[in-house]
């Protein structure tokens, strides 16, 4: 009987939240254009956008034949939540971001993610922006490229959305209760700190990790330790530090614990696939930087 419960479990599709998913599509195909983009030494434009589109819709489509989709479960008083957000972005909108690191070094690396940084344009977004890892100002490029400047930082307003619904998710595996309201008012109060008010009408960078890093906190407290969810958590590390190299030093804790509750699951296979997907994010950018910054270093010698 436990054998059968076993393969039954091994046979299940496995699950992930819709949400979450189309934030993973996007940002995968946000990188698949970088590779692009670097392999060619082109800009960002209509055909390499669409090359990545069926590149990543062709994954997806193989990917979702195996992994079932889970809608959001929605309840009436997400809408003071959905009215809270967007009311204040209505209000906002229309008045163009000019925060300091925005005009600074945001905007060109949105544009320049792969141009010549050093024998070309020397430094332009001063000496430690311009080879920071682009990921999330590309990610907000693409808003930018369709919607223009007012609305391209719209994508904070959506990882949000993402980040509402995997508090609720977290909260609903603490507490039990049946008033419906008690969950979205506690989510909504948990991601209305002054730090997100602020720069989710930007286009600061700094929101776009927290969905990844609560994707893998929820997998540890749910105790998600199979085959999929290993190489998702691993995705979602090597994501959060192509955001923002200092973004390892939160996942430490998080490996440390994650480790000794999946050492039972994890194989050579999941090492040698996982070490793939977590490089797969960063390494465009770091052999950027590398190529970049030794031909510089050649040429001044």
């Amino acid at each position: 009987m436990e054998k059968l419960k076993s393969l039954i479990q091994i046979n299940r599709k496995k699950e992930i939240n819709l949400l979450f998913a189309i934030l993973c599509i996007y940002t995968i195909f946000i990188i698949t254009n970088d590779y692009i983009c670097f392999c060619f030494q082109a800009n960002s434009s209509l055909l390499t956008y669409a090359i990545s589109a069926f590149l990543v819709g062709t994954l997806t489509f193989f990917i979702t034949r195996k992994v079932k989709i889970k809608p959001e479960q929605f309840n009436k008083y997400d809408l003071l939540f959905f009215a809270m957000i967007l009311g204040i972005y209505a209000i906002k909108f229309a008045i163009p971001d000019k925060a300091f690191d925005t005009l600074n070094y945001h905007l060109y690396v949105q544009e320049n993610a792969f141009s010549d940084n050093v024998m070309y344009n020397f430094f332009p977004a001063r000496w430690i922006n311009t080879f920071s890892f682009p990921l999330g100002d590309r990610m907000h490029y693409f808003f930018r490229f369709f919607l223009g400047y007012r609305l391209g930082n719209i994508f904070n307003v959506f990882i949000l959305v993402v980040v509402y619904y995997q508090v609720k998710r977290i909260l609903n595996m603490f507490i039990d209760t049946k008033r419906d309201m008690l969950i979205p008012v506690l989510a909504l109060l948990a991601i209305t700190t002054e730090f997100i008010l602020q720069n989710y009408i930007t286009y600061y960078i700094d929101l776009i990790a927290i969905p990844f890093i609560l994707e893998i906190l929820y997998i540890i407290l749910n105790k998600e330790y199979d085959f999929f969810h290993n190489l998702l958590t691993l995705l979602c590390a090597g994501i959060i530090v192509a955001l923002k190299v200092s973004n390892a030093l939160l996942l430490i804790p998080m490996a440390i614990i994650y480790l000794i509750g999946a050492r039972k699951t994890i194989r050579l296979s999941t090492v040698l696939v996982g070490i793939i997907i977590a490089l797969f994010p960063i390494i465009v950018y770091l052999l950027n930087n590398y190529i970049q910054t030794r031909k510089s270093c050649i040429s001044f010698l």
